[in-house]
């Protein structure tokens, strides 16, 4: 990153408190980062399809697995494959696998995971990092929309698993990594935190969140004030 974009960055965030009425959290590269794993299963998937493996690498990152494959190999057996998906925790999981921030086992009731994953995907990972799963309507996952991101629809419904009526949008509070992802967060009305654990600043940057931080080590949780989640998004050390 540049000097320039460090700076930039340090402008763009801000040190406050926010009373939020509920989070939208994505899966991979926000509460987990299986990106290694994931990108393990990729290049199985490419060898067996005859697809470059960068072709698939550089566009799948926050897109449900049918809808890369029905783009670039659409002669392939994508339900298949997108089935055996449910195997990728035990068959890829190695050490560089981490949870990032164990946000699930905080006001549980207030969240809901908004994930390209398929539901047995998602719920995999979540065992395999120990991390509670939400209630099943507060799992919103490939399975329960036609069209994924950038469309908004999967946050419109993260928004009614949460008992939103629609007009509080902007105390919903959508974190993810990917691009796709944090423009649909927008699109649906909320606010959204951008994280880079994925993409660059740059990358980030331009999809347009509302904030912009390192990881979820930025945020911190500190309590409930009514029906409200007081949260502190905080500057992080990028140097």
């Amino acid at each position: 990153m540049s000097s320039n974009s460090i700076e930039d960055l340090r402008r763009y965030e801000s040190f406050q408190k926010h009373g939020l009425s509920g989070f939208l959290v994505d899966l991979n590269g926000t509460i987990t980062d299986s990106t290694t794993a994931v990108e393990n299963h990729w290049q199985d998937v490419c060898k067996e399809i005859g697809v470059d493996p960068k072709v698939i690498l550089e566009t799948s990152h926050g897109r449900r697995s049918l809808d890369v494959l029905e783009l670039l190999a659409p002669a392939c057996q994508a339900s298949r494959i997108c089935h055996s998906s449910k195997t990728w925790p035990s068959c890829y999981h190695d050490t560089r696998c981490r949870r990032i921030l164990a946000v699930a086992h905080i006001y549980l009731s207030v969240m809901a995971i908004v994930t390209s994953s398929s539901f047995s995907l998602a719920t995999g990972w979540l065992s395999t990092f120990d991390l509670p799963s939400p209630d099943p309507e507060r799992l919103i996952t490939a399975e329960s929309v036609k069209v994924d991101k950038p469309d908004p629809t999967c946050y419109f419904l993260g928004h009614k698993s949460l008992g939103s009526d629609g007009h509080d949008g902007e105390t919903m509070l959508v974190i993810g990594d990917s691009p796709a992802g944090i423009r649909a967060g927008k699109d649906a009305g909320s606010k959204v935190l951008g994280l880079m654990t994925s993409h660059t600043y740059e990358q980030v940057k331009f999809a347009g969140p509302d904030w912009i931080v390192k990881d979820l080590e930025s945020v911190k949780i500190l309590g409930k004030n009514g029906d409200k989640v007081l949260v502190e998004i905080c500057k992080h050390n990028l140097t």
